[in-house]
């Protein structure tokens, strides 16, 4: 099979697949009793030995919620935030799920350089296969014109191999670029673990999973050896 029929092919096997459909909304809102409103999302703060935390629903992300965090350190002495003191508990179905952690940032972190370094790998070796197919070809034409045996399809494979050649480097220069966007989400704008001096404070976005049937999502936060609960309203809307 010709590489301008196998794409034909891949083309209608995409079609036949059928269309995406889009995935609903996810809301959370504060549960907590003293909640307040800012800037649209629901936000609680709680207190403990000089230690302020406030967690808020700030935005779904294709299959993750995302919770902006902020704590203050007031305390004297330093404390210590981050995911891997932070866990979450949902409930659904009339029960609660048990403890799970938030996404670690720096695990997503080194997947991204990971899938990162395969792309480009990826790229390499397109670039290595592709002009020799496509010198071939062309040198095929040029025989073919040569013999004058030249008829509507001379030169087809020729431009296939050289459109396709340019998509895929494209499609990963594309992809490298999108995966370091990423990247700086989740390392500038992740919650991080940091120790907080006295008088200094942190915040960023935490990430959990979306489980749509939950009505109760508990977020639980540890400040140093203080913990903090949580505890949000989910509300799930179809597009």
């Amino acid at each position: 099979m010709t590489l301008t029929l196998r794409l034909t092919a891949l083309a209608a096997a995409a079609l036949a697949a059928g269309c995406a459909t889009p995935e609903p909304l996810v809301r959370l809102e504060s549960a907590g009793s003293h909640a307040t409103w800012i800037a649209g999302r629901s936000v609680e703060v709680q207190e403990r030995n000089g230690v302020r935390v406030a967690a808020a629903f700030d935005h779904q992300d294709a299959s993750q919620v995302v919770f902006r965090v902020e704590v203050q350190n007031d305390s004297r002495g330093t404390i210590d935030v981050g995911p891997d003191a932070m866990t979450c508990r949902r409930f659904e179905d009339g029960v609660w799920s048990t403890e799970t952690l938030v996404i670690d940032p720096e695990e997503v972190i080194a997947e991204i350089d990971a899938r990162s370094s395969r792309e480009r790998a990826r790229a390499e070796n397109d670039e290595r296969l592709f002009p020799p197919l496509l010198f071939l070809s062309v040198l095929g034409d040029i025989a073919t014109v040569a013999s004058g045996n030249v008829d509507r399809t001379t030169g087809l494979q020729t431009a296939a191999i050289a459109n396709e050649s340019e998509n895929r480097s494209a499609r990963h220069a594309n992809a490298v670029q999108q995966l370091g966007s990423t990247k700086e989400v989740w390392m500038n704008a992740a919650l991080r673990r940091t120790t907080i001096a006295p008088g200094q404070a942190v915040a960023g976005l935490v990430y959990i999973n979306v489980r749509k049937k939950a009505r109760l999502v508990r977020l639980d936060v540890w400040a140093g050896s203080l913990p903090f609960q949580f505890l949000f309203k989910q509300y799930v809307r179809p597009v």
